[in-house]
């Protein structure tokens, strides 16, 4: 495929310690949401996204919630991949692209 790869750069701090696992991300402008996760196996992880907005209290249970499944061992990024860049979306509040 010629479509270009892209990834966006975030950042995020887990709590394992408390059921279920809290996450909180950290948006553009310093914006934090804090929820939940759960490893469902091996390969998968469900993130309460849905209703989570910046400021709100974290959900205490799942509803509707995304999974993400693996799709790699590797933690590096195929070659020519845009970056959105968080700390040029922070200062610019927009996308910051590098390559690479």
């Amino acid at each position: 495929p010629d479509e270009k790869q892209r990834a966006i750069e975030m950042r995020y701090q887990v709590n394992a310690s408390s059921k279920p696992m809290g996450i909180d991300i950290t948006l553009v402008q310093g914006a934090t949401v804090r929820t939940i996760l759960q490893f469902t196996d091996a390969s998968q992880i469900q993130v309460q996204i849905a209703g989570t907005m910046p400021g709100q209290e974290r959900p205490k249970a799942f509803n509707n919630a995304t999974t993400f499944k693996k799709v790699s061992t590797t933690t590096t990024l195929p070659p020519d991949t845009e970056i959105d860049d968080f700390e040029s979306r922070s200062q610019q509040g927009e996308g910051g692209r590098r390559r690479n």
